[in-house]
């Protein structure tokens, strides 16, 4: 009787050490990280954008508040633009005149830009060049 009576007190003191542990673990959230571009502007003449740190940034997904890890201004070496031009083929036939225009706006682009060419059929896309900074090769696509 003895036995079995130090058996269950174990028993409790063992399951009294799992339930903060279980507790933490269910108060644990899964994360996944999000990449996002936010666009600021100032309305108005004459104003000069604001400094806007991590700080000032909240995020929430449904009512809960999100952390913000990062936040890195898109200036210099990253202020790169991913730029994809889809052109439908459904498209008059008055575009192909214009296709040296697209060419050339293409080139202009800053070095830190990448572009991609896809042409739409049918609600689908078929990418004929994948993002590159290799403006001339995104041209020709």
């Amino acid at each position: 009787m003895r036995k079995i009576h130090k058996a269950l007190i174990l028993l409790a003191v063992v399951l009294m050490g799992l339930v903060p542990m279980l507790a933490q673990e269910k108060a644990i959230a899964v994360t996944t990280p999000a990449h996002m571009t936010v666009t600021l502007r100032v309305l108005g003449e004459n104003k000069r954008m604001p400094e806007v740190t991590r700080e000032d940034v909240r995020i929430a997904q449904n009512t809960q508040r999100l952390q913000v890890t990062g936040w890195t201004p898109a200036r210099g070496d990253r202020a790169g633009l991913d730029l994809f031009i889809l052109i439908d083929d459904a498209s008059d036939t008055s575009l192909g005149s214009q296709l040296s225009d697209l060419r050339s706006f293409i080139n202009a682009q800053p070095s830190t830009t990448s572009v991609g060419v896809g042409y739409m059929r049918n609600g689908a896309v078929q990418i004929s060049q994948n993002l590159t900074t290799d403006h001339d090769q995104a041209a020709k696509a």
